[in-house]
């Protein structure tokens, strides 16, 4: 990728600090070595080449070079509200979601928690990793990786996963993609009202009204149907003709059938 033309984009948003790797292990790890050593409201780390990508429950995969976007944005300024974590990976999710349709015209959803669909099928994951000191968040770095180009695609995935390559017949320019997706995040980390960012995510959720089924290392927790968001963020589960039951951010893992 043209480095002058990634720095120009960081540029304009005003990043306090601002790094570029050719290659590098994990972004989120890069990302947290510097928020520790330094007193920063916003920063980024990009890479174009991840060798060591990192997932919630410690997943680990590689991005080629040139396959897709890998960055992470270290925020120092939030405020540490209930269910944070969900909070900021669904505004991550969205910023997602939105620059990809508003690019390409695609329709995409958010499969809770943290994965962007386009036909059902996984292009993009969020990870958010916070720091507290006590009861108080002292950062949070928020991950992003995407597939562009089908060598992005890993060889091994749970879930059926693709490349905006794959469904998109255009031309994809990954640095207009990444201008867009810092744009939109930034708008969304300004929204003071969390119900608007909710009926945002609510719009995109996949399986809403379908059978799915929550599970904890392994371990099925829940069955149920998908009836929405909670005005927290969390995820509502139909479990009987009365009964629901929420879930929010953590080791926990939607499963459907496809």
């Amino acid at each position: 990728m043209d480095n002058k033309k990634i720095y120009k984009i960081f540029n304009k948003h005003s990043f306090q600090v601002i790094e570029f790797y050719d290659s590098i292990g994990s972004t989120n790890d890069r990302a947290m070595n510097i928020a520790n050593s330094s007193d920063i409201t916003l920063g980024i780390v990009f890479a174009d080449y991840q060798t060591m990508c990192r997932g919630r429950t410690n997943r680990k995969w590689e991005m080629p070079p040139g396959s897709g976007l890998a960055f992470s944005v270290i925020l120092g300024n939030c405020a540490a509200k209930e269910n944070v974590l969900g909070r900021m990976t669904g505004i991550g999710a969205l910023a997602v979601a939105m620059s990809v349709e508003e690019l390409t015209g695609l329709p995409t959803k958010i499969k809770w928690p943290n994965d962007v669909l386009l036909k059902n099928k996984k292009f993009c994951g969020i990870l958010a990793e916070g720091n507290w000191i006590g009861n108080d968040l002292n950062y949070l770095i928020l991950g992003i990786g995407l597939n562009i180009f089908k060598g992005a695609i890993p060889g091994k995935t749970n879930f059926p996963a693709t490349a905006i390559e794959n469904e998109y017949s255009g031309k994809v320019n990954r640095i207009e993609l990444l201008d867009q997706i810092i744009s939109n995040l930034l708008k969304l980390l300004e929204v003071d009202k969390s119900d608007q960012i909710i009926k945002e995510l609510e719009e995109r959720l996949a399986f809403r009204g379908e059978q799915v089924q929550i599970k904890n290392n392994d371990r099925v927790i829940c069955s149920g149907e998908l009836l929405g968001l909670d005005d927290k963020g969390g995820l509502i589960i139909k479990t009987g003709e009365d009964q629901k039951k929420n879930f929010y951010y953590g080791d926990l893992h939607l499963i459907v059938d496809l």
